[in-house]
């Protein structure tokens, strides 16, 4: 095992289906053939001393690697697997931003501080990020026997998150995660009459479930429960006059805003849409963030799509939201 730092996957949140574009049967019939290579490929010293072994973490590497253009062996170099988790070493990610066509230097490296700038391409003025032992010792981070590649590592990760959050396509790294989980300590237990009064609005639970989802988005977890009844007071309408249950997910493809608004939200396929939703059983819901909860005794004459109990049927008399 290397002591040099490992930089995790950035994964930024969306709210496209699971694998939307991606031929599942064919993604599915390479991995077994990948699976196989691994197989023998985990047996030799070609792979790092945490994959030995293990078929199904090296399989995960090659296909991330391929993803990313690398061979089979340069991806086993530059890309690891923990938790569940991808990740990539810091010096891949400097690779990363050299290949993109920007320039970066190491400007300074010691023991106790690294410094590297970097300059995007078509720009002219250079950003640096650094990094030192003593912000490192406030975190709480372990330098181990290498501090100055660890020091490296992490004005690297900065640099990236600042300056190149397109170079992986993300802009979460996990070490934020450490940062949020510290922050949020402090605050519950600094700021507790601020919370009881309401001088801070949101509780401690709400900030939590930010944790817990951004956690699930670099796979240290799952994802919060969702709860959203968002369809029975809600909806949106495109500027083709496309009529849809939310921001995040179309509605059928006959649905466009007319003089009757009710006969478009009450159609069989929107009816079927929007219970799917209520019920949490689209695949967009789940990492969902801007899910939304209102019991009908607390709605207001604003929420105009108010669904009749009697009838399941929704009222569109009032003006759409869009």
């Amino acid at each position: 095992m290397s002591d040099l730092e490992r930089i995790p996957d950035w994964m930024q949140p969306d709210t496209t289906p699971p694998l939307a574009g991606v031929d599942l049967r064919a993604w599915a019939a390479e991995f077994r053939d990948v699976y196989t290579v691994a197989e023998a490929l985990c047996k030799t010293p070609f792979v790092p001393q945490a994959m030995y072994g293990k078929p199904a973490d090296v399989a995960g590497a090659i296909m991330k690697g391929r993803e990313l253009g690398l061979d089979p062996l340069d991806a086993l170099g530059c890309v690891y697997v923990v938790h569940g988790r991808v990740g990539y070493y810091a010096e891949f990610l400097r690779r990363r931003i050299i290949q993109a066509g920007h320039s970066l230097r190491i400007v300074e490296s010691t023991d106790s501080r690294a410094v590297i700038e970097a300059t995007r391409k078509g720009e002219n003025e250079p950003k640096r990020a650094s990094f030192t032992a003593e912000q490192a010792r406030r975190a709480g981070i372990d330098l181990g026997k290498y501090p100055a590649d660890k020091l490296i590592a992490r004005a690297t990760s900065r640099l990236c998150r600042q300056v190149f959050p397109d170079v992986l396509s993300g802009s979460l790294i996990v070490e934020d995660l450490e940062d949020l989980e510290r922050i949020l300590c402090v605050m519950e237990r600094d700021y507790g009459a601020e919370f009881r009064s309401g001088f801070i609005a949101e509780n401690p639970a709400k900030l939590r479930r930010i944790h817990r989802y951004f956690s699930a988005v670099c796979g240290r977890g799952s994802y919060p429960p969702v709860r959203c009844n968002v369809t029975d007071f809600s909806a949106v309408i495109g500027a083709d006059g496309q009529v849809n249950p939310c921001f995040f997910i179309p509605g059928p493809r006959a649905s466009h805003a007319g003089d009757d608004l009710g006969a478009v939200l009450n159609t069989e396929s929107m009816l079927r849409l929007r219970e799917s939703i209520t019920q949490g059983a689209r695949p967009e819901c789940a990492r969902c963030v801007c899910s939304m909860w209102r019991a009908p005794e607390s709605r207001g004459a604003g929420n105009f799509l108010l669904r009749n109990p009697s009838a399941g049927t929704t009222s569109g008399s009032a003006s759409p939201a869009t």
